[in-house]
């Protein structure tokens, strides 16, 4: 789902990395993010706001430790 964020740091990377979601600092600058997601296409929004968090399902977290466990089995 996309979103709206407040604040700095963590969330207005994820914010910038997911392309899903606006992040104010102030009221205004929420209000501001308000206005731009009602104006966007919400569904293309949608779409990408799941492709981000699928990357940190448990099913792909499992295959990445595989992936790791795996390099390491062939350094030996």
């Amino acid at each position: 789902m996309p979103f709206i964020g407040v604040g700095i740091g963590e969330i207005e990377r994820i914010a910038e990395e997911s392309r899903a979601g606006c992040v104010g600092k102030t009221p205004e600058e929420v209000a501001e993010c308000i206005r731009k997601l009602l104006n966007l296409n919400l569904e293309k929004l949608r779409v990408r706001a799941l492709g981000y968090v699928s990357k940190f399902s448990r099913e792909n977290s499992a295959k990445k430790f595989l992936n790791v466990l795996n390099s390491l089995r062939g350094q030996k």
